[in-house]
């Protein structure tokens, strides 16, 4: 600053020529550091920009889930089971582990494969419903990956393919 008050317009000796070129390049320091954090800000904002519509993609999954969930049970004649007073939406973009609250109780093994229909899922989450000789719906499951389910044995992956929902066992496929 000391440098730029003692200018003057008028031919300048090589000295004060120096000083110039020297305020001219820490200038150019300065912009091309200002850029470059321009840049890693806007970088920083498109990433939480794609976790937060990941969180929110998820989040949107789970709650439709839940609303189904209800929609069956109400359809049943079952009370909808208590929802959370604050979903919270995760803060890393990292896939998470779901656990069902309560892990699909094995029925009696009378030796009879059930057959089960996915009524709603979304990634690591599953509602069965398990389907009789005529074809009505009967007990629901709530599965997610790691569960046991009656004879089809331990979940291992819930994935959309194409337009449907297919929950992957040990022994079999569920669609």
């Amino acid at each position: 600053m000391a440098i730029a008050a003692n200018l003057r317009p008028a031919p300048m000796a090589t000295q004060q020529q120096v000083e110039v070129l020297g305020l001219v390049t820490e200038m150019a320091i300065i912009m091309r550091n200002r850029e470059e954090r321009d840049r890693q800000l806007q970088a920083d904002l498109a990433a939480t920009k794609e976790r937060l519509e990941a969180a929110t993609a998820d989040f949107g999954r789970r709650l439709s889930l839940a609303e189904a969930r209800g929609a069956i049970n109400a359809a049943m004649g079952a009370a909808a089971p208590p929802s959370p007073a604050q979903p919270s939406v995760p803060q890393t973009a990292t896939p998470i582990a779901v656990r069902a609250s309560s892990p699909a109780a094995p029925a009696a093994n009378d030796g009879v494969r059930r057959r089960y229909r996915v009524q709603a899922a979304s990634p690591g989450l599953a509602m069965l419903s398990e389907v009789d000789r005529t074809g009505e719906t009967g007990s629901q499951l709530q599965v997610a990956v790691g569960d046991d389910v009656p004879g089809y044995g331990k979940i291992t992956a819930i994935a959309q393919q194409g337009s449907s929902w297919v929950v992957r066992a040990e022994r079999g496929s569920i669609q």
